[in-house]
């Protein structure tokens, strides 16, 4: 009896690391083929014409004005960081130091 129980334990072992590795192994091939699909809808996209969206918030109905200024001072916050992201800081700092070396040329 306790061969019997020690093989069916192995099977019973066996088939849940089996199927366990069959759903992670569908898992990743899910994930690499829409990782897939989208790379190739970006590189069949690449020569169309991208539409530019205005700058303006699109405000449909909020419960409170609280709501709609966080919104507001989101976008705000957004837009300052995407300004600060966009700046050359190494052309700057190089600006900066030709003028400090002409002030101190002058002088």
């Amino acid at each position: 009896m306790g061969r019997i129980q020690g093989f069916l334990g192995g099977v019973l072992l066996t088939s849940t690391l089996t199927y366990l590795t069959a759903l992670e192994i569908n898992s990743n091939k899910t994930a690499v083929s829409n990782a897939l699909r989208n790379s190739a809808k970006i590189i069949d996209d690449r020569d169309k014409e991208v539409s530019f969206k205005e700058n303006v918030i699109e405000i449909n109905s909020r419960p409170s004005i609280l709501e709609t200024s966080k919104d507001i001072w989101n976008n705000e916050v957004i837009k300052a960081t995407n300004f600060l992201y966009s700046l050359s800081w190494y052309g700057f700092g190089q600006s900066i130091s030709n003028e400090v070396k002409k002030i101190v040329r002058n002088e």
